[in-house]
């Protein structure tokens, strides 16, 4: 989905005319897309019986299985059925944390969620791991920077692989605030003005 699309075929009896007669690619799925490739966005080359078909970015935007066809003039179409294209990497225009901020009174907690998606809105499978909170880009963690926040905690959301849900529980008498915390998702910094504010409303 970062890239262009590569699919190989392993056809000897393919040649440099068929690779002339081409005239139209085709991809179709499931939901009903329908893509007719322009002939400027693919590049069919058939090179002593390795045959390949290159597909520009950004033409298939949906991650999904398609079924392939190849129309060339004079020569039955090629069909492929199947062909798997998966999500790009974490976007971080895409990517959304659901609050800005969070306050949060001593010795309770707090929790949000994060969605990931790549440049096209696919949805991108994160995990625990991939989550990380920094009081600066390349920074320690938050928990460790912060003696007002005692710990961070990622959970998986189930049913939603592009959604965790972060929960920060403060410290039971310290307090603070900082507005230029940076999330970062997969190593990509999605946010990089989140604000933690702890405190005592009894006071």
């Amino acid at each position: 989905m970062d890239s262009d699309l590569e699919i190989l075929f392993d056809d000897d009896e393919l040649t440099a005319d068929y690779q002339n007669a081409v005239t139209a690619v085709e991809l179709d799925n499931d939901n009903g897309t329908e893509i007719t490739v322009s002939e400027e966005d693919y590049d069919f080359n058939v090179d002593s019986g390795d045959t390949t078909l290159t597909i520009d970015e950004g033409v298939v935007e949906n991650a999904d299985e398609y079924d392939l066809t190849i129309v060339a003039d004079n020569y039955e179409n090629i069909e492929e059925d199947d062909l798997e294209v998966v999500e790009g990497a974490v976007n971080a225009s895409q990517t959304t944390v659901e609050s800005s901020s969070l306050t949060i009174d001593v010795g309770d907690s707090e929790t949000f969620v994060i969605t990931a998606k790549d440049k096209y809105g696919n949805p991108v499978d994160i995990n625990s791991g991939d989550i990380s909170l920094l009081h600066e880009t390349g920074g320690a963690a938050v928990d460790t920077e912060y003696d007002w926040i005692e710990t961070v905690s990622v959970d998986e959301v189930h049913g939603d692989s592009n959604q965790v849900e972060v929960t920060i529980d403060a410290h039971a008498t310290n307090t603070g605030s900082a507005n230029d915390i940076v999330i970062e998702v997969d190593s990509v910094g999605v946010k990089d003005d989140f604000e933690i504010t702890v405190e005592d409303s009894a006071e």
